[in-house]
């Protein structure tokens, strides 16, 4: 076990909060005991910092765990509170990680409820949970069902794009239903969708290249692309070190921006849920009525989209452009 490094300022808030306490004593008093080590170190700006090392096993109080990222609203400490509700079928396992959430999900459900830094993403034991672990979730103890957007974040880029240049191939290929990991496959040449999906992501989030105009040719909506991730964005915490980042950060932000309306409206009608990003989770009793209002949601933001099913129930929607 290594030293770590904890301000004494943090100690002191922590351990020993009384004024009757004073903090070099105490810590004396448990190097003195054998129970902990002291480490002055120096560190590369002259500053003096001391680390300490745990001498004796005790007991994990995960409480004194601070959460970490992005204040947090009202939706989402309700999204937390479900949280709670999460079980397993007796006999299934999972991760080491997942395991302690479960056991401590009731005592600090905060701790295991992240807003990132980034884009406002949603991470909780659920989001790193295995596909096959997440099918086998209970939500107050019943079968759940998930709903989730297909290509979500290319449809995203498609009214982005189309709100920047107007009319334009990417555009009309989403407005009109194609599935842009099946073209890329198809142009590209690759082996399968998936391995299509994640060549779009590599492209889509590494810096400017030719790549796309090398499979789908000259076209307006990889020149603003490009250009995107290029320039300044202020609205992208990274952009400064990373500008290529910016459309990663655009799509993200627009899919929690829109997913936070689906989760207001379930909410409001009493309906818990887990989130996976652009998926939600919910029991199989709700499932009609979280169908409804993720629907809705949807059609008043694409022109067309499809929603998936882990009950392999597909609803595809195709408004009529006049």
């Amino acid at each position: 076990m290594q030293h770590v490094f904890i301000s004494q300022k943090e100690i002191g808030k922590r351990f020993f909060p009384h004024p009757k306490f004073d903090l070099k004593t105490e810590l004396h008093k448990l190097v003195e005991k054998k129970e902990l080590e002291i480490e002055e170190r120096i560190l590369e700006n002259g500053h003096h910092a001391h680390f300490y090392k745990a001498l004796t096993a005790g007991n994990v109080d995960l409480t004194l765990l601070e959460p970490r990222g992005k204040k947090l609203n009202k939706i989402h400490m309700q999204m937390i509170s479900f949280l709670q509700f999460v079980s397993f079928p007796k006999d299934t396992s999972s991760s080491i990680y997942f395991e302690a959430f479960l056991f401590y999900k009731e005592a600090i459900p905060k701790l295991f409820f992240t807003v990132d830094e980034f884009s406002n993403r949603i991470h909780t034991p659920i989001t790193s949970l295995r596909k096959e672990c997440r099918k086998k979730l209970l939500l107050k103890e019943e079968n759940t069902i998930s709903l989730d957007v297909a290509t979500m974040q290319p449809l995203l880029l498609g009214k982005i794009l189309e709100k920047g240049i107007g009319n334009n191939e990417f555009s009309n290929w989403m407005n009109n239903g194609k599935d842009i990991y099946l073209l890329l496959q198809k142009k590209a040449k690759l082996g399968s969708r998936d391995e299509a999906k994640k060549k779009f992501f590599q492209i889509l989030y590494a810096p400017a290249n030719k790549q796309l105009t090398s499979i789908f040719g000259l076209s307006n909506w990889i020149n603003w692309i490009n250009e995107f991730k290029q320039k300044p964005f202020t609205s992208n915490p990274h952009t400064t070190e990373k500008k290529h980042s910016n459309l990663a950060w655009l799509l993200q932000s627009e899919e929690v921006k829109l997913m936070f309306k689906v989760w207001y409206n379930l909410i409001q009608n009493n309906i818990p849920f887990l989130s996976v990003h652009d998926e939600i989770i919910i029991r199989k009793s709700d499932y009609q009525q979280a169908k409804i209002i993720f629907q809705a949601v949807l059609k008043s933001n694409f022109v067309y989209f499809k929603l998936n099913s882990s009950i392999n129930h597909k609803v595809r929607i195709k408004k009529n452009i006049n």
